[in-house]
């Protein structure tokens, strides 16, 4: 396992390595490209590869990219992961991806150790990686297959479905903001599975989920602020953020002011009044 930035030129060359790859990029962007699918990865998203696989990593000239870079080796890689095609192992998104991406900096950290049993961890990890990428996968394929056996439901129901299920989330979200709310207690309250709910969400509405919480709890955040009765910090709690620093961060990305500024704009503009 190492941590690379290549140069592009690199990979223009098809090549085949006997170990299987696991390529978490860190910075850039890349096509991996076989002669049976092409993955786009961008930052933050993690790609498997085969052993044996004839392909080339592809990314821009004049670009930096940085990646995890691991290859290994394991008995079990075709009857497990040989169930999935590399596309399929390469769709995580939102919570699901940011934990990969949280594991996969914790694998690297694990495998550079000089700590007793560093490699066992690493390898422990590793697994540990590649069987949540088939667990999404599978609950993808599932989801997938219900939604379209599904007996005696036609394209209008369905869709009532998807709305229905929108619907609820954001019922959810709006009565739960204050609470620290995850994609996974979203989808067990709803009886579906965090991938389809993501899908759904983000299909239906034309934004993740993960950006409406943001945008609720900000709303939220602007009427406790021009209320003046909670101090910032009890702001934050009040609408999820256990970490002041935080929400004023995610605030100021939101309004282009901090909360503090906000605070005070509110007040000049009452004294001009």
């Amino acid at each position: 396992m190492g941590r690379s930035v290549f140069d592009p030129i690199w990979a223009q060359q098809e090549h085949v390595d006997e170990n299987a790859e696991l390529l978490h990029v860190l910075r850039g962007k890349v096509v991996v490209q076989t002669r049976g699918y092409r993955i786009v990865g961008n930052e933050g998203d993690t790609i498997y590869t085969p052993s044996g696989m004839p392909h080339r990593d592809i990314f821009p000239a004049g670009s930096v990219f940085e990646v995890y870079l691991t290859q290994f080796r394991w008995a079990g890689e075709g009857d497990v992961l040989g169930r999935f095609t590399p596309p399929q192992l390469a769709q995580e998104r939102g919570p699901v991806r940011a934990r990969l991406a949280d594991q996969c900096h914790k694998l690297y950290e694990e495998f550079c150790t000089s700590l007793p049993y560093g490699r066992e961890l690493a390898a422990a990890r590793l697994l540990k990686i590649l069987l949540s990428m088939c667990r999404e996968a599978e609950l993808s394929r599932l989801d997938q297959r219900a939604e379209k056996d599904r007996p005696g439901k036609s394209s209008t129901a369905k869709r009532g479905r998807r709305e229905g299920i929108l619907e609820l989330a954001k019922r959810l979200m709006q009565d739960n903001y204050a609470q620290p709310l995850s994609l996974d207690w979203l989808a067990e309250k709803l009886n579906v599975s965090p991938y389809y709910l993501s899908r759904v969400f983000s299909e239906e509405s034309g934004f993740r989920l993960s950006d409406y919480l943001t945008s609720l709890r900000m709303d939220q955040a602007r009427h406790f602020l021009a209320d003046g009765r909670l101090r910032v910090a009890q702001v934050a709690h009040a609408v999820g953020y256990r970490d002041p620093h935080y929400f004023a961060k995610v605030f100021r990305g939101h309004f282009k002011q901090s909360p503090s500024a906000f605070r005070l704009s509110l007040a000049a503009k009452k004294e001009r009044r």
